[in-house]
């Protein structure tokens, strides 16, 4: 079942060229974002074949594309297996009801799992839980489906192509995906939502966290359900770096004199609400900085 329509942002040719993307890369992104093998959950079955006959290519080229596309986060592709997933698909193509979420069951359950990016796309699955049936995101993560045993589809492609596969793998791409498979997990809102506090506690001193563990995952995914994504995670990234007292630029009281800010008291869901009330100060943001930008499906293409 491929999708009758697609948002794509105006914000899509400014992300373009603030990320320096080549023509190639710009028609790709598209390609995959509206192609007819493009499904409701960002994660379907693109074998670099399908892609070359499609924009009238070669697989040498379709190849430095989609690594080019793999390096900023906008997509990972395995080769082993053909899939592609794009990491904020749905944030822009959010799943609209519960009804919705079950007709895209087969699609969930069909990625397999063996792909390099599997555990960030279930963990994408996981913060749209709500809208599929209780317990399928439960039996997804405990590698229980419905459908096909080895996660495989179990549907026919509805898209004909006269080369089926493009098995020549060359050692350098091998390389490349492997170090984007990598890094897999580095290109969800969570991950990305962990970047954008690393970046800031680095500019003011604040405690440096040294890996996104699963208690932290939890607590970013909670923040950033409840208070409007990555937007509203910049917005509150903007406000501690304008606070006198989270940044050590009001003076602060003996008890509190060699304490740091750091990213387990900003996810606190009471500091948190408290730093977004205004609590700690800091409404607009310091004199000469901006919020960091992060990849096109913050809210940006």
């Amino acid at each position: 079942m491929s999708r009758s329509y697609n948002i794509v942002r105006p914000r899509f040719w400014a992300w373009a060229k603030e990320k320096e993307l080549s023509a190639g890369a710009r028609e790709l992104a598209l390609y995959c974002l509206t192609s007819p093998h493009t499904n409701g959950i960002g994660c379907f079955r693109l074998p670099i074949a399908y892609i070359a006959e499609d924009l009238g290519t070669v697989s040498a080229t379709v190849r430095k594309t989609v690594s080019e596309l793999s390096k900023i986060g906008f997509l990972h592709h395995d080769d082993s297996t053909g899939w592609v997933f794009i990491p904020g698909f749905l944030d822009h193509n959010p799943i609209a009801n519960l009804n919705v979420g079950k007709s895209l069951m087969s699609f969930v359950e069909a990625v397999p799992r063996k792909a390099p990016f599997y555990k960030a796309f279930l963990l994408v699955i996981e913060r749209t839980a709500e809208r599929f049936p209780d317990g399928f995101v439960d039996r997804m993560r405990n590698g229980i489906g419905n459908g096909s045993p080895n996660g495989m589809p179990t549907h026919e492609h509805d898209h004909e192509h006269d080369h089926e596969h493009d098995h020549e793998h060359d050692h350098e791409h091998d390389a490349g995906a492997a170090e984007a498979a990598g890094e897999a997990d580095l290109t969800d809102p969570v991950a990305e939502a962990f970047t954008l506090y690393r970046e800031a506690a680095k500019r003011h001193s604040w405690s440096i966290p040294r890996k996104l563990d699963a208690d932290r995952s939890k607590a970013l995914s909670g923040i950033l359900k409840e208070w409007g994504g990555l937007d509203g995670w910049r917005e509150a990234l903007g406000k501690a770096e304008a606070s006198g007292f989270l940044t050590g630029k009001t003076p602060r009281d003996e008890a509190h004199k060699d304490w740091r800010c750091n990213l387990d008291f900003l996810t606190m869901p009471k500091k948190f609400r408290r730093l977004m009330e205004g609590g700690y100060g800091g409404d607009m943001p310091p004199p000469g900085s901006a919020p960091a930008r992060g990849s096109w499906a913050a809210g940006q293409p």
